[in-house]
């Protein structure tokens, strides 16, 4: 069973593929994960899996509010960029020194 937490959303504090979901309206504060009609859905082995490896739910079934949600992407890219930067100096200084050794 998935946590249960207020329909009220701020349209700020969405995730940024719901931007283009609109802002007002009976859709904006909608909550597919809190839908007492899906819980049978996401109570699915392999579909809470899939939520919990997009960060979108914890381990315990806790429904990662948007804010920490957009915070965690963030990090994840930053983490991503960072070893890019690491794997591409290291190719970099390998290339530089075999070109000094020969």
């Amino acid at each position: 069973q998935l946590e249960r937490r207020p329909s009220s959303v701020n349209p700020k504090e969405l995730p940024a593929e719901s931007m283009s979901h609109p802002s007002t309206g009976p859709l904006s504060a909608y909550n597919s994960l809190t839908d007492k009609h899906l819980t049978g859905y996401f109570s699915n082995t392999r579909i809470r899996r899939h939520l919990q490896r997009a960060g979108l739910v914890t381990r315990n079934g806790r429904i990662v509010p948007d804010k920490e949600y957009r915070h965690t992407l963030i990090r994840r890219d930053h983490q991503r960029y960072v070893r890019e930067c690491l794997a591409q100096a290291i190719f970099h200084k390998v290339l530089d020194m075999e070109r000094h050794h020969h």
